[in-house]
């Protein structure tokens, strides 16, 4: 089994369902499933692609691809540029919503 992102814009409306690896983070898995995201710095310290974990949160490891250096992140958000899945966690449905 897979993981499931759900992906919806930041007034909530859905746009596309990705379906997550687990070794890489939850943006690259955006971007080569052609969800249009934002991003920047690719290492945790911009915010551009900041985003708000509507579901699953407890699925979701916050620093799993590097230390977060941007301090100015909600306990339910999430910069997707270091966040992936837990270890270990497989058939579970990760809802999230675009911050920008």
């Amino acid at each position: 089994m897979v993981n499931k992102l759900k992906v919806h814009d930041k007034k909530g409306n859905f746009e596309q369902e990705v379906e997550m690896s687990g070794k890489r983070s939850m943006l690259d898995d955006m971007l080569d499933n052609g969800v249009n995201v934002f991003f920047g710095c690719m290492g945790g310290s911009c915010s551009a692609c900041k985003c708000k974990i509507t579901k699953g949160l407890e699925h979701v490891d916050k620093e799993a691809m590097g230390p977060q250096v941007y301090s100015d992140v909600a306990e339910d958000e999430v910069l997707s540029c270091i966040a992936r899945v837990k270890e270990g966690v497989d058939g579970e449905e990760i809802e999230l919503e675009k911050c920008l």
